[in-house]
C-alpha cells in the first residue's frame, strides 16, 4: 500500500515536470539572465535590536526543497530572550534566514502541527514585516480513501514552486485499496521580488 502511494505521487510529480519541460528549455536563457540580475548582497540594518535578533539565526543556502512530511531541524536558540520574542511570531520556532538583497531579508519559521508547517516572512531593513507565505497548502497524509501531499521549492532566483497532489482510491468491502479512482496535481508559481513581496505569478 505504501509503495502504491509513493508511486502515485512520484508519477504525478514527474507528469507535471514533463509538461513544463519544453517551456523550461525555451526560457533557459532568460532564467540565466534572471540569475545574474538578482542582487543577493548581504542584508544590512541599522536597527540594533533586529540585527541582534537575526545574528544567531542560521543562514540558509538556496535552493530549498521540502515535502510536507519532511523533518525540519530547528537551531537551538534562547526562546526566553526578549529580543527574540519581540520579533518571533507567537508559537513558532525559527528555522533559518536568507537575504533577498541588502534591504530585504527572509526568515523561515516553523509551526507545530500533525506535520511541521513552515512559512516565510520577509522583512525590510527597518524590521517591518513585508510579506508572508506558507510552504504547503492543504492536508498531508493518508485518510481512508485518499492520499494528499505537498512539495515546495525556493530556487536560487527566488522563484517558488508549490505542487499539491491528491489521489483518491477505489476501496473494496474490506476497506482494502483495489485501484486509483482519480489523481489530481495542482502546481502554483510564486516569486519574491526585490521589495520583499511574495507574489503569485
Amino acid at each position: 500500500m505504501d509503495k502504491l502511494i509513493i508511486f502515485v505521487f512520484l508519477f504525478a510529480l514527474l507528469s507535471c515536470s514533463n509538461r513544463t519541460n519544453k517551456n523550461q528549455k525555451k526560457t533557459e536563457q532568460s532564467d540565466i539572465k534572471k540569475e545574474v540580475s538578482i542582487n543577493r548582497q548581504d542584508f544590512k540594518t541599522e536597527n540594533v535590536e533586529f540585527a541582534s535578533y537575526l545574528e544567531p539565526i542560521p543562514m540558509l543556502g538556496l535552493p530549498i526543497e521540502k515535502m510536507c512530511y519532511d523533518d525540519f531541524a530547528s537551531p537551538t536558540l534562547d526562546l526566553d530572550n526578549p529580543v527574540i520574542n519581540k520579533f518571533r511570531p507567537e508559537g513558532a520556532s525559527i528555522y533559518g534566514k536568507f537575504p533577498i538583497n541588502e534591504n530585504i531579508i527572509a526568515v523561515i519559521y516553523l509551526y507545530p502541527a500533525d506535520y511541521i508547517y513552515p512559512f516565510i516572512v520577509t522583512y525590510g531593513s527597518n524590521a517591518t514585516k513585508i510579506s508572508d507565505f506558507g510552504f504547503f497548502d492543504g492536508y498531508c497524509g493518508r485518510d481512508y480513501d485518499f492520499y494528499s501531499s505537498s512539495y515546495c521549492k525556493i530556487s536560487e532566483t527566488l522563484q517558488i514552486s508549490r505542487i499539491d497532489s491528491t489521489t483518491t482510491f477505489d476501496m473494496d468491502e474490506n476497506d482494502e485499496t483495489i485501484g486509483i479512482k482519480e489523481s489530481k496535481v495542482i502546481k502554483t508559481e510564486y516569486a519574491i521580488n526585490q521589495i520583499g513581496e511574495i507574489i503569485k505569478k
